[in-house]
């Protein structure tokens, strides 16, 4: 039994939650990468610009103070809860301020960065066990207020290195970060929910009402009709889908129609059947003793000429005979009794009988037959009746003289036999093909016209088929086509 995962619609459904999501969640690692360097970004110009107007203030207050202040301004720094801590280091790179710390958390640090006689202010980030942070170097420059205490040639009084805490930065970021990542699953929820309640109005209540309509058609309801749907594909399905039922539906009444009146004319023709078969049979009766009487005043009369007409009347009574023996044949259909049997043994034997029914036609019988075709299952009786029709039927359409040929094929992919009857008579109109084989339709004046009606009844009860071709140099082949099979 197949889960609701292996449904079209579900895989649909899922793979756009899938695409949405991967595309979601990419747009929000980009954006949070984005703004996590943002934030950094003006952290950092922030940093720089408080810095600068420190340094400004700070040489503004020296000039002042003849240097005095840069103690107690360092304690103030320190005091800040933003500020991790603070140094002063001199131009040989000395720790001067506070005075017994280790300066070893300075080694770490590139030497450019606190020798550089650059006044710009250099930021660092730098990784400890505490976490980030970033350092910033303010250098001190040489100036006139400081020559009182330091000589004019020297340039790089020292540096002042002052780590700040990255801790309301990281609040700032990880705050943007859940906000977008709480933000990101909401969108998520929200769209799944608008796909699920498109799904569900749009497409599953449709197949939904498709699938009840269907139901009911199966179950025999053929005046049941589908709501046609709001949305333009469904709806031209639905309109396509009722137009089908009113066309099946039309159909259905006039198949209805149709076979009550075929069981009517059946039932006719059941009846006229039968009154025929019980008529034919009492002429047969009379017939028989007037062709029997006729038969021994043939024998004994002496007068030629009265000898010729009861010779006639003789034929013409075993005309009659046997147009009676087909009728009952064809009207009193017997069951058929399938048999294990060698098709071209049954061949062999009749065409011995056909060549002494040629008469004073020159005729020749060719025997074409596969010699590995299987021994399989048919009524040995009635496919004789079937080949022993064609045979005649074939001598009778040769006026001089021409060729009958039997041939057998074993077709083992279809695994079927075809058997044909080819001669080289006068072939047959093709205006008349199809009407060959309706009962009592002949182009002869002697005849019922029930032989090939015989023979077709008797392959469709063989579950065969038959059918006949004109040969392009004259007369005609019949060919049967017998299923190993379904016999």
């Amino acid at each position: 039994m197949k889960t609701k995962l292996h449904t079209f619609r579900s895989r649909i459904i899922v793979s756009l939650i899938i695409v949405f999501s991967s595309i979601s969640l990419f747009a929000f690692y980009i954006f949070n990468n984005s703004l996590n360097k943002i934030i950094h970004e003006e952290h950092e110009q922030n940093v720089i610009a408080v810095l600068g107007l420190f340094k400004d203030q700070f040489y503004n207050a020296q000039g002042h103070n003849e240097g005095k202040i840069i103690f107690p301004l360092l304690d103030s720094i320190r005091k800040n809860k933003n500020i991790k801590d603070a140094y002063l280091l001199s131009s040989h790179n000395k720790l001067v301020y506070p005075a017994g710390i280790n300066p070893d958390i300075l080694d770490s640090l590139p030497q450019s960065d606190r020798t550089s006689s650059n006044s710009t202010i250099v930021l660092k980030t730098v990784n400890s066990g505490d976490g980030h942070f970033t350092r910033a170097f303010i250098p001190l420059q040489n100036s006139k207020d400081c020559n009182k205490c330091h000589s004019s040639t020297v340039t790089n009084l020292g540096t002042i290195v002052v780590d700040l805490s990255l801790g309301k930065t990281k609040r700032s970021v990880n705050f943007a970060r859940k906000f977008s990542l709480i933000f990101t699953t909401l969108m998520l929820l929200i769209l799944g929910g608008i796909i699920l309640l498109i799904h569900y109005k749009f497409v599953k209540k449709a197949l939904k009402e498709f699938h009840s309509t269907i139901n009911s058609v199966n179950q025999g309801n053929f005046y049941k009709r589908l709501s046609i749907p709001e949305t333009k594909e469904f709806g031209e399905l639905g309109i396509s889908f009722n137009k089908m039922l009113d066309n099946f539906q039309n159909t259905q009444n006039e198949l209805q129609i149709f076979h009550k009146n075929e069981l009517r004319n059946n039932y006719k023709l059941a009846t006229i059947g039968e009154m025929a078969s019980r008529l034919a049979h009492e002429i047969r009766n009379p017939i028989t003793g007037i062709a029997s009487a006729i038969e021994i005043l043939h024998s004994e009369i002496t007068d030629e000429k009265n000898k010729s007409i009861l010779g006639e009347v003789q034929r013409q009574a075993n005309r009659v005979n046997q147009a009676i023996t087909e009728l009952l044949k064809y009207s009193r259909q017997k069951d058929v009794n399938f048999q294990e049997s060698d098709i071209n043994e049954l061949i062999k034997s009749l065409v011995f009988f056909l060549e002494n029914q040629s008469h004073n036609k020159e005729i020749i019988f060719k025997q074409e037959l596969q010699e590995d075709i299987p021994v399989f299952r048919f009524d040995h009786g009635q496919m004789e009746d079937v080949f022993l029709n064609l045979g005649i039927n074939a001598i009778q359409s040769i006026q001089k003289e021409g060729t009958v040929t039997f041939k057998t094929e074993y077709i083992p992919p279809e695994k079927v036999v075809t058997i044909s009857v080819c001669d080289s008579g006068k072939g047959i109109p093709e205006e008349i093909k199809s009407k060959i084989f309706h009962p009592f339709f002949t182009t002869r004046n002697e005849g019922t016209g029930l032989g090939l009606a015989i023979v077709k009844d008797i392959i469709d009860k063989h579950k065969g088929e038959i059918w006949v071709e004109n040969n392009p140099g004259g007369g005609c082949t019949f060919i049967i086509l017998l299923p190993l099979d379904d016999v």
